[in-house]
């Protein structure tokens, strides 16, 4: 604890009082004694970590009173001060009750009946959160051949969904976009925003209410971002992180490698279904990602693309595996970006927020390519909507199955700007300079603003 180690620094210090050796004074003693260990601790604080300690670091349990009273006090404190981006008043361009109005004109209230693709309305899940999955590597939408054939092929025997948007540019973004159904913030982001988090919507815990077993897996560190808070407050009973898989699994920059992950996955659903249990899981990779490291070596010329077809790789072999086995018949995976890839690419490019959405298995009744324009947050009520639970607390994700989804749309956001598109086009829009920046459109450019005040309003009040 912080006040711990100040003692120390404190007590040792004093006991150097009467020490003085090769002429250096007891003061100059005591000087470098107190500024070492105050060096050391602020590492302490730091971590030894490749990202910062954070307050997540003392969350442990889905119970939230028991990770509040695990924190360190000042150190919260001191951390949240470092939490303040200005959100209320942020982008406000009209009337907040005209706001109101079109935004509810964007986004209806009433989902209406879905059309159903699934064979049952209580699939065991695995959602997967795949690293920077682009369309730029997807053949099949017009991205870079031959990079991730196993997503090409199973394309062609799930629910393919071809026209899907991400909300962001990075994972804290694309996390609460997919699992809160909560759209991204071009200038901060709710991750980080401890006492907001138990009043976002939750994807998981639609599940974990309606008796399913949730678990959240990650080979790499789950204190970065949040991710271990944010899990665990979303609903998920379990989180199993880099330091939960036996030390015999490789390591990389970021952690156990994706394909050892899938494995790990793979044991653990024929473990549940041999003991009747009924489950969800969130699976996050992290193999595509810079220093694109992987034991992989298909296209050695491009090392992005190479990771990117080790994951497909081991994506595919997991697929096949569970094909062969009985817990297939009432599985949904569901695979999908984060973000996209950033490397190489203009965030704000259109191409760069384009990202695939594969929904297979045995729950899926048939085949079909679904060519509807859509957002990342719209995932999970159309998730909900197959199974027919209710998601009216998700106001900024729509049922894309449904019949009230009469006007598609997507929205991106990246650093201070945001990108609409609709049927008619896209338009980027800069913030700093509040104008367009590409395709400039009056209609699509209010929307924008229009989406980009309520959801500043809206955080405000979480």
């Amino acid at each position: 604890c912080t006040y711990c180690w100040l003692e120390l620094v404190c007590a040792v210090s004093m006991s150097h009082g009467t020490f003085i050796a090769h002429g250096i004074t007891e003061s100059i003693v005591t000087a470098l004694t107190g500024t070492a260990l105050i060096g050391v601790l602020v590492v302490l604080i730091r971590g030894m970590r490749r990202r910062p300690n954070n307050p997540s670091l003392s969350y442990y349990s889905n119970n939230q009173f028991f990770n509040h009273a695990a924190l360190n006090p000042v150190y919260a404190f001191i951390y949240s001060l470092g939490v303040n981006d200005k959100i209320e008043g942020a982008f406000h361009y009209t009337d907040s009750d005209e706001c109101g109005k079109e935004f509810n004109d964007l986004y209806p209230a009433s989902h209406g009946t879905s059309e159903k693709a699934l064979n049952t309305n209580r699939p065991n899940v695995l959602f997967i959160i795949w690293e920077s999955l682009s369309a730029r590597f997807v053949e099949e939408l017009g991205g870079e051949k031959d990079v991730t054939p196993n997503i090409n092929r199973l394309s062609h025997e799930g629910l393919f969904f071809t026209r899907v948007d991400s909300n962001s540019f990075r994972t804290d973004r694309g996390l609460v976009a997919l699992l809160s159904g909560y759209l991204a913030q071009p200038t901060t982001s709710v991750i980080r925003m401890t006492n907001k988090l138990p009043n976002l919507p939750a994807f998981p815990k639609k599940f974990k209410d309606a008796g399913y077993e949730t678990t959240a897996v990650h080979g790499g560190d789950l204190m970065v971002f949040h991710m271990s808070e944010y899990f665990l407050t979303i609903g998920h009973d379990h989180i199993v992180s880099e330091p939960d898989f036996p030390p015999s699994m490789s390591r990389g920059k970021w952690g156990v490698p994706d394909g050892e992950v899938f494995e790990w996955v793979y044991e653990d659903i024929q473990n549940k279904h041999k003991e009747g249990r009924q489950w969800y899981t969130s699976l996050l990779t992290l193999s595509s990602h810079e220093d694109w490291k992987v034991p992989y070596n298909r296209i050695p010329d491009d090392e992005i693309a190479n990771s990117f077809a080790y994951v497909d790789d081991a994506f595919g072999r997991l697929v096949d595996r569970l094909r062969q086995t009985p817990a297939w018949d009432n599985l949904l995976i569901v695979v999908t970006g984060d973000h996209g890839c950033n490397a190489g690419e203009p965030l704000s490019h259109d191409k760069y927020s384009h990202i695939p959405l594969l929904m297979l298995g045995g729950a899926v009744k048939a085949p079909r390519r679904i060519d509807t324009i859509m957002s990342q947050s719209d995932i999970a009520s159309t998730i909900l909507g197959q199974l027919d639970m209710p998601h009216d607390e998700f106001i900024f994700s729509r049922d894309v199955m449904s019949e009230s989804y009469k006007y598609p749309f997507s929205y991106h956001t990246f650093i201070n700007g945001f990108m609409f598109r609709d049927a008619t086009g896209f338009t980027v829009v800069d913030n700093v300079t509040d104008s367009a920046i590409s395709n400039p459109d009056k209609d699509r450019e209010h929307k924008g603003r229009i989406i980009l005040q309520y959801l500043y309003e809206d955080l405000a009040k979480r």
